[in-house]
């Protein structure tokens, strides 16, 4: 939960409970000084240190390739004070990935947090990483889902992290949510065709003989859960454009893919838990 001062206003409040995109002025001091923090060795840092994250990472740092002298803090500073908000969070997440155990992970979180950051530190390959926050009531939902041992669940967790990365794969992302929904329906529907697509299962409920439902004993005349279960398969199929190369190919926006991935958690936690099942009908309208 975010602190909110006592003496705000409701709108006042709402606005302070907004994450922030980007590195807030008040926020980047914070930030650079955790960067100190995880790199100095007795007060100084080697210039190398600097030359390497610029190799990495691709960013000027303005600092003279034939500079030899330590770093101190002042002079560390004024070099990552002028880069540019996203080369930052670049860093930070480098920063991250090559050395989880010796940077100050929980620190930097709580950086995170009391600046209402849209980003934190997510675990990821073993290590910690930068990623998207999404609010807590979908990201708690989102890892009961993704916890499960089971090939849907690993895919889900790709997905994910795919889309909420700092740099997302949005063509990926809609992939692995196809594909998890995928493994957790034919699972469900006991669809065992090496070759099943997404396809394979939206014609399996759409039988007219099967009744797969969700457990709602009054269901809407109009709208029942069967159809809506379908709707929701099919456009999650539909929607993924880039799955086939045409004259009139193009990616899938962030959007698309975040909007896959979202759906996917509903839907294979509705066929991991058992929801979807073949029910006799008791329609009300």
């Amino acid at each position: 939960m975010s602190f909110v001062p006592f003496d705000v206003t409701d709108e006042e409040a709402s606005d302070w409970k907004v994450l922030r995109p980007g590195v807030p002025p008040t926020m980047r001091p914070a930030l650079i000084t955790w960067l100190w923090k995880s790199v100095q060795n007795k007060g100084s840092v080697y210039p190398s240190k600097l030359h390497t994250w610029s190799n990495a990472l691709d960013i000027d740092f303005s600092l003279n390739p034939e500079y030899s002298g330590l770093l101190n803090q002042v002079e560390f500073r004024k070099f990552l004070m002028r880069i540019s908000d996203r080369d930052l969070l670049r860093l930070i997440d480098y920063r991250l990935y090559e050395d989880s155990y010796g940077a100050d992970a929980t620190g930097l979180s709580e950086i995170l947090v009391i600046g209402r950051s849209k980003y934190h530190v997510v675990k990821k390959d073993g290590g910690a990483r930068l990623a998207t926050r999404v609010p807590e009531g979908v990201q708690v939902a989102a890892e009961t889902v993704m916890s499960a041992k089971s090939p849907a669940g690993e895919l889900l967790s790709k997905a994910w992290n795919a889309v909420y990365d700092l740099e997302p794969n949005d063509s990926a992302a809609y992939a692995y949510a196809v594909r998890a929904v995928e493994s957790a329906s034919f699972v469900a529907l006991q669809i065992t065709d090496s070759n099943a697509t997404l396809g394979h299962s939206i014609r399996t409920i759409e039988k007219a003989d099967a009744n797969w439902r969700l457990p709602f004993l009054r269901e809407h005349s109009q709208f029942p859960s069967k159809e809506l279960l379908v709707g929701m398969l099919k456009s999650l199929y539909k929607g993924q454009r880039d799955r086939h190369g045409s004259e009139a190919y193009s990616d899938v926006t962030h959007d698309e893919a975040e909007g896959a991935v979202l759906l996917a958690v509903t839907i294979v936690g509705w066929f991991a838990r058992g929801l979807v099942v073949e029910r006799e009908e008791e329609r009300f309208g």
